[in-house]
């Protein structure tokens, strides 16, 4: 387990702004540059998600206090709220950016910091892929209702410029982006080798769109996060003698409640 102290607050939030300062960039160019039809979904992700991976994975190098870290996460509250107020805009595309990607940061940080175990992460992988698909799945879910919302959407998923117009598009949940620095804030605090995890949560992440584009429908990406994570690396895959029993049994309710969801949702 890394013993480091925990570091000032700079490094650790430097890569989120540089990630937006990108996606300003990116925003600012895309209505000028035009692509072919069918690298234009490809594009949007690739420069949205890429960034935003990397620039979470170089925050979450350094430690920070719980008081640095809820600052973080109030300041990304705070961005998206003003922006859920004001409505977002392509010029406001790099502030939305920046405030998600800080919410990723410090809600991964304040969990991730607090798990005992890295086999602790299995069974948060298991609870946020159950989450993820009900959400999904669930009329009455968050992720329904937030895709019903323009406004709601505009704060809850990453945006990312579409090339050869004015237009923005989605790629990317804010679950997603906490998920991913609740694993990256365990693999630093476990000594966990960074490029396997970053390669994983790629691997996931690229999972995930594939799927979602083979299949023309939404797919939750923490089950291909999750899948990615324990697969290929096998020290959060390895839970404690301990806490096997209530990793049963939490996976054994979470296989239950996902099947009366995809039972409901083949009905309907």
């Amino acid at each position: 387990m890394s013993g480091q102290p925990a570091g000032p607050i700079l490094p650790a939030t430097l890569p989120l702004f540089a990630a937006a300062a990108f996606a300003w960039l990116m925003c600012a160019l895309a209505p000028r540059v035009s692509v072919p039809d069918a690298l234009i979904d490809p594009l949007a992700v690739l420069l949205a998600v890429v960034p935003a991976l990397f620039a979470l994975a170089s925050a979450h190098r350094y430690e920070l206090s719980v008081l640095r870290s809820l600052g973080v996460l109030a300041f990304g509250v705070l961005l998206l709220t003003g922006l859920f107020v004001v409505g977002l805009t392509r010029e406001l595309c790099a502030l939305q950016v920046l405030g998600l990607l800080s919410v990723g940061r410090g809600a991964g940080g304040l969990i991730g910091d607090r798990v005992a175990h890295p086999g602790h992460v299995l069974p948060a992988c298991v609870v946020a892929a159950t989450a993820d698909v009900l959400s999904v799945l669930s009329p009455e879910g968050v992720s329904a209702a937030i895709v019903k919302s323009d406004r709601a959407l505009s704060v809850a998923a990453l945006a990312a410029p579409v090339f050869g117009s004015s237009a923005i598009t989605f790629v990317l949940g804010a679950g997603d982006l906490v998920m991913m620095g609740l694993v990256l804030s365990v693999a630093r605090r476990f000594d966990v080798a960074r490029t396997r995890v970053v390669l994983a949560l790629a691997l996931g992440l690229t999972a995930a769109f594939a799927l979602s584009a083979l299949l023309e429908r939404p797919i939750p990406a923490l089950v291909t996060i999750g899948v990615a994570v324990v697969v290929l690396v096998p020290r959060f895959a390895r839970v404690e003698r301990r806490d096997r029993s209530a990793a049963v049994v939490a996976s054994t309710i979470c296989a239950g409640l996902v099947s009366v969801a995809l039972w409901r949702a083949l009905r309907g």
